[in-house]
């Protein structure tokens, strides 16, 4: 489904990383999917360069408001969209991807995200809090500085409203050490960053005797 959004805010959330907040009416998502969003200005470039796909940061329930984020580049594609001016209009498709949530609740999810891979986890914590559903959730997140570290604030208010769940904030790259302490409980894996990154995990995770239904992964690429 391709609608047309207006842009209402683009700022900065950490450094180098962009959050681009847009009105939709009549979408909806589940919390972890993923959105393209097509800008008309671009439609004189080659076709995919006018697009991109970015998962949702926000919640379904901040509906008709709708957040993504991004690092800065120097892309044609990002250079057009912060320069966007509220009001201005653009083309958002989807919702699209399975990165979601699981159906039941037995099972704890142990969340891996690297950089702005925090933008489905921090979209599934925010809804699961809202909505009161009682998932066991521990989030690891890497970065290579708190500078860098998008929506610690945010990510705050989310613990003070839910202790059923944990964020452990790690300066650094993603290593066995810090995964070994997490896999007591039998948990489903969810791993979101940079390609590197996202290989990685899944190797440390199949090493240490996690089969592959138990990990899901996303690979956030020049966002």
């Amino acid at each position: 489904m391709k609608l047309i959004a207006k842009v209402e805010s683009i700022k900065l959330v950490a450094d180098n990383t962009f959050e681009a907040a847009f009105y939709i009416d009549g979408f909806n998502f589940k919390a972890g999917q993923y959105v393209t969003v097509t800008l008309p200005n671009l439609k004189n470039l080659e076709t995919r360069e006018q697009f991109r796909d970015f998962s949702v940061v926000s919640s379904p329930n901040e509906l008709p408001l709708l957040r993504i984020v991004m690092r800065k580049s120097e892309t044609a594609f990002r250079q057009e969209l912060f320069g966007m001016k509220n009001g201005e209009e653009i083309v958002l498709e989807g919702p699209a991807g399975i990165f979601t949530l699981p159906n039941d609740f037995e099972r704890s999810i142990v969340f891996i995200a690297g950089g702005v891979g925090i933008s489905p986890f921090l979209s599934m914590m925010k809804f699961i809090t809202d909505n009161k559903m009682p998932y066991s959730i521990t989030l690891a997140y890497f970065n290579r500085s708190i500078g860098s570290s998008a929506y610690l604030p945010e990510l705050d208010t989310i613990l003070e409203n839910n202790p059923r769940l944990r964020v452990i904030k790690i300066l650094g790259l993603l290593e066995e050490k810090y995964i070994v302490p997490l896999i007591n409980q039998n948990p489903l894996w969810y791993i979101a960053g940079p390609p590197g990154m996202v290989k990685a995990g899944r190797e440390i995770l199949t090493k240490l005797g996690i089969i592959d239904n138990d990990i899901k992964t996303e690979e956030f690429s020049g966002y």
